[in-house]
């Protein structure tokens, strides 16, 4: 007995170690899981701005030209070309205006920014004069 308790006191035992183990190896996967859900949001979001701001200069090139030009811009579409995805996907910023059914002065002006399969396009809407 006096051998063990001499033994005892100088280390651990295997079983212990191996506990020890898979605890800190269920804390490592426990916290890579948390470490990639995070790079994937962060990476979605990241695109989501660049259409918003893709989307909002756009609406701003619109509202920048005079009044009566809003018609010029029904059907434009572009690709993204000044914009550069994280992953290389192309996108596309379509213009849409429509005349307001109650006021012929007023149309409506519709940019939508598509860039995956996936992910919800980005939509913007306004109201223009013409005149």
């Amino acid at each position: 007995m006096n051998t063990m308790n001499r033994y005892r006191k100088q280390g651990f035992t295997l079983v212990e170690i191996m506990v020890s183990i898979a605890l800190l190896m269920a804390t490592v996967l426990a916290v890579m899981g948390v470490i990639t859900n995070n790079a994937a949001v962060n990476k979605s979001a990241r695109e989501r701005e660049i259409a918003i701001n893709a989307a909002s200069e756009q609406m701003e090139r619109i509202f920048r030209d005079l009044p009566q030009n809003v018609d010029n811009y029904k059907g434009d579409t572009f690709p993204l070309t000044e914009l550069s995805f994280p992953d290389g996907r192309p996108g596309q910023v379509s213009t849409q205006v429509v005349t307001d059914p109650n006021n012929s002065q007023l149309r409506q002006v519709t940019v939508t920014v598509t860039w995956s399969q996936n992910a919800p396009p980005v939509v913007l809407k306004a109201l223009r004069r013409t005149i």
